[in-house]
């Protein structure tokens, strides 16, 4: 499955390990950065912030707990891929009224991206992901998503597909608020996902989730450690 995932991002000449998926990038740089590492016992992260791109790799043997400074590449596998499509960063709030973020990330310089509407057999049909991809034409290209939720407080809306059960592909995006970080009224508050959904379909994705629909376990947020 790392192989699926990664042949999404990496053209086909080119190796799946981490270090090399960025290269579909049209004005890629001629040397790729040094990732930030993030080791935890379960899991391991590799993200490039300055492409807009980050890995989530886990161990390849079951119960096997990772240690930062003596992981192997060949002891892990690419779980999922998060794809950053970030907003201008809010200007002129208060302190109190901004999100943390933490680490910038930039766009990510592979777009715009071919993606899979059913599998990533031969007989798919794929539709282009662009910077200004919106919801509406998320559920245009892949249908009504499999789970959605989200849009409450500081939680983006998000939609979730599993391509098909034959590929075990699944991606799992958000959705960001033009709004940004503004404070929502009590009356906001009382129409609740109503009116969240009402406005939704217009706006574009933050964070792509490219997943192994098989073993991976999402929660409602998308978007690396």
């Amino acid at each position: 499955m790392s192989g699926c995932l990664s042949r999404l991002v990496c053209p086909p000449s080119s190796s799946s390990t981490p270090s090399t998926a960025t290269s579909t990038a049209p004005s890629q740089p001629t040397t790729i950065p040094n990732p930030e590492i993030k080791v935890y016992p379960d899991a391991l992260y590799i993200n490039y912030h300055s492409l807009g791109i980050s890995f989530c790799c886990l161990p390849v043997q079951v119960g096997v707990r990772l240690q930062a400074g003596s992981w192997k590449a060949e002891e892990v596998r690419i779980d999922s891929i998060d794809l950053y499509n970030p907003r201008p960063k809010p200007q002129g709030l208060p302190d109190g009224r901004r999100r943390a973020r933490g680490p910038e990330w930039k766009k990510f310089t592979g777009l715009p991206m071919d993606m899979p509407t059913k599998g990533i057999d031969e007989e798919s049909t794929t539709f282009p992901l662009t910077a200004t991809t919106t919801g509406k034409a998320l559920v245009s290209a892949l249908g009504e998503p499999s789970r959605k939720g989200g849009g409450i407080g500081w939680v983006d809306v998000w939609l979730e597909w599993e391509l098909s059960s034959m590929s075990g592909i699944g991606i799992h995006v958000s959705l960001e608020d033009p709004r940004g970080d503004e404070e929502v009224d009590e009356e906001q508050q009382r129409r609740g996902l109503g009116g969240v959904w009402d406005r939704a379909g217009h706006w574009i994705w933050g964070v792509c989730k490219l997943y192994d629909s098989s073993t991976s376990k999402l929660n409602d947020s998308v978007g690396g450690s």
